[in-house]
């Protein structure tokens, strides 16, 4: 799911640097609050960036009795663990925010460069694609791992198709992205598109959607 978070500029600065940095590579955390409020952090060293609806802000790490707090503009952000944080706006507390965990790993692909993204089932992988530099597919359930120099997809406009044929040292992996609507066998989400490997003649299936 796609979060409006943050200054769309702003964000697309900050993304940028943390993608160039090191710590571009931290887990970005989304939380979602009882009140319906969603809100994106990410560590960059001892500053947190905060995004928030239409505001994006760096946090400087504060210690006071309860632990490591991280605030500024009248924004506070702190940790209780067990998957909860406790935002509070000029000294008003959201109510009770839980970490989603589904939605952390597409929104830290997103802040990490990726440009698309793709998972399937039976065996569990996903895909990552960033345009014109990589191609990585992760799969069964983890265990394989297989990187590919990304090539210009081959676009047919009229089929709302797109199709990308890499090859490494060892294997050989075709990527067919298909506009379309697609939901996930097991968890029920729904995406934008249909998305078929064939990785050394082995058929894979699945859904994504574009992280840019």
């Amino acid at each position: 799911m796609h979060l409006p978070l943050g200054c769309p500029k702003i964000y697309h600065e900050v993304a940028t640097r943390l993608q160039e940095e090191p710590s571009g590579q931290t887990p970005a955390h989304v939380y979602v609050c009882a009140d319906g409020n969603r809100f994106v952090s990410k560590q960059e060293g001892s500053r947190l960036w905060l995004f928030l609806p239409g505001k994006t802000l760096a946090l400087q790490a504060q210690q006071n009795t309860e632990g490591v707090v991280y605030g500024n503009d009248g924004i506070t952000l702190s940790g209780n663990g067990g998957g909860r944080a406790q935002l509070r706006i000029d000294g008003q507390p959201k109510s009770d925010c839980r970490l989603d965990r589904r939605q952390s790993i597409w929104e830290s692909a997103k802040l990490n460069g990726i440009d698309f993204r793709a998972v399937g089932n039976e065996p569990g992988w996903h895909l990552e694609i960033r345009n014109g530099q990589s191609i990585e597919l992760v799969s069964n359930y983890g265990e394989d791992t297989y990187r590919f120099a990304a090539p210009q997809p081959v676009v047919d406009r009229q089929s709302g198709t797109s199709v990308y044929h890499a090859r490494n040292a060892g294997h050989e992996l075709t990527v067919t992205l298909r506009l379309g609507s697609c939901r996930d066998s097991m968890s029920g989400e729904s995406f934008e598109t249909s998305v078929e490997l064939q990785l050394d003649g082995k058929l894979l299936q699945g859904c994504g959607r574009a992280l840019h």
